[in-house]
């Protein structure tokens, strides 16, 4: 009888002391590179960061209990990174990004006024990409806009595909795109011309708002008329040059 309770007792210790692990496991295992992600639908989510910030590369998959998930999605409701980086690599697997800047989010270098999005897909894949919020903008807290001591940082953004910044944006690179999503080119201030195929019919909210773009090429009258922009497309759309490249 006492060696039953001796028995006992060794398993219960034992069971107590498993379970104050798990947690400390669970913890460390969903970290990645100092990235911790979420599993949704056999899915990675990047939702948080606090590892380097000189350049961050976001990982295309992630090892968790042993079995690989691929990286689809960047969200948190708060914001991802604490500051700006000088550089962040997107894999082609992204196919959402949300908030990725905190409130009040700091410069990592702030000699560096430029942020660099290398993108590891295509235009195509980057169109495909479903934008909440304002992709990789610094995030702006609505509540205290109206304070006076309250200075989001700015910064210009560059976009890099194929290791070219996308100043220009060709009819192939577009072709059998139907749409441009909200917010898809977004802030991309060196964004200064665009053609754009027949197989485009709707250009989404904010998708080249704060760009520089001076002129849009389309093939006729009857494209560009087709074409469905929403609200805050473009800037100032009548201070656009739209040319159509046949005009009969």
């Amino acid at each position: 009888m006492k060696k039953l309770k001796i028995a006992l007792i060794i398993s219960l210790f034992i069971n107590i002391i498993l379970c104050s692990l798990i947690p400390f496991f669970i913890t460390f295992d969903n970290k990645y590179k100092g990235f911790t992600f979420i599993i949704k639908n056999n899915e990675a989510i990047i939702e948080s960061y606090d590892g380097e910030y000189d350049t961050i590369n976001i990982p295309s998959k992630v090892k968790y209990h042993g079995k690989k998930y691929l990286v689809t999605e960047l969200y948190n409701n708060d914001g991802i990174f604490d500051k700006i980086p000088n550089s962040i690599t997107i894999p082609q697997t992204i196919k959402k990004i949300g908030i990725i800047f905190k409130t009040n989010v700091e410069y990592y270098n702030k000699s560096n006024s430029k942020l660099k999005i290398n993108y590891l897909g295509s235009i195509k894949d980057w169109c495909n990409i479903i934008f909440y919020e304002q992709p990789f903008f610094n995030y702006i807290d609505s509540t205290k806009i109206n304070e006076i001591n309250y200075m989001p940082a700015i910064c210009e953004r560059e976009l890099i595909i194929d290791g070219k910044i996308i100043t220009k944006i060709t009819k192939d690179m577009l072709d059998g795109i139907t749409e441009i999503k909200n917010n898809t080119f977004r802030g991309y201030s060196f964004l200064e011309e665009i053609e754009l195929p027949n197989s485009i019919k709707l250009i989404g909210n904010y998708a080249f708002y704060d760009t520089t773009i001076k002129k849009i090429i389309v093939e006729n009258k009857e494209s560009w008329q087709s074409i469905n922009c929403l609200y805050n497309s473009f800037n100032d759309i009548n201070k656009i040059e739209i040319v159509y490249k046949n005009k009969y």
